[in-house]
């Protein structure tokens, strides 16, 4: 089995350090492309037919994830929360273990290939409010997972 991760954090300093008319295109293109399959299932387009269409990057502001254009200077403390290797093998270990649960229980798994990233909430989505600062979704459909954790919403 293969267990693979879209560094989000390197992604987001890129993001945080570009200019407003990048930072959209660096998210679409570097952070969501790789789970293009999912927002396919979800019938999501990747870019919007018009200016400010639904897309990819308002699907997943919806879901609670902070706006690529509101990754500034400010989200650095956030961002360098999610920078460490630790965190990264530890979640994919723990995506390991949980896959090796099922097999180990008879259950056949329909794909081999895992790939998981790490998404910053924004603090002011009612929906991180209602879920308690919680964001994002497990999806183990084709070749992706996005992970779920918990962001600091004080």
């Amino acid at each position: 089995m293969k267990v693979t991760h879209v560094r989000s954090d390197e992604i987001y300093r890129k993001i945080m350090e570009a200019p407003i008319e990048k930072k959209n295109d660096i998210y679409r293109y570097e952070l969501m492309m790789p789970f293009k399959g999912k927002w396919d299932c979800y019938r999501v387009p990747m870019k919007a037919a018009a200016l400010n269409g639904y897309d990819a990057i308002m699907a997943s502001s919806m879901l609670g994830h902070i706006a690529p254009t509101k990754v500034d200077y400010s989200q650095k403390a956030n961002i360098e929360s999610i920078s460490p290797d630790l965190l990264w093998s530890s979640c994919e270990q723990s995506i390991r273990k949980s896959l090796e649960c099922f097999i180990s229980n008879g259950i056949s798994l329909p794909t081999q290939e895992y790939l998981f990233t790490i998404l910053l909430a924004n603090a002011e989505s009612p929906y991180i409010s209602l879920n308690e600062g919680y964001c994002g979704d497990g999806v183990f459909r084709a070749t992706f997972l996005q992970g779920l954790f918990r962001m600091n919403t004080l």
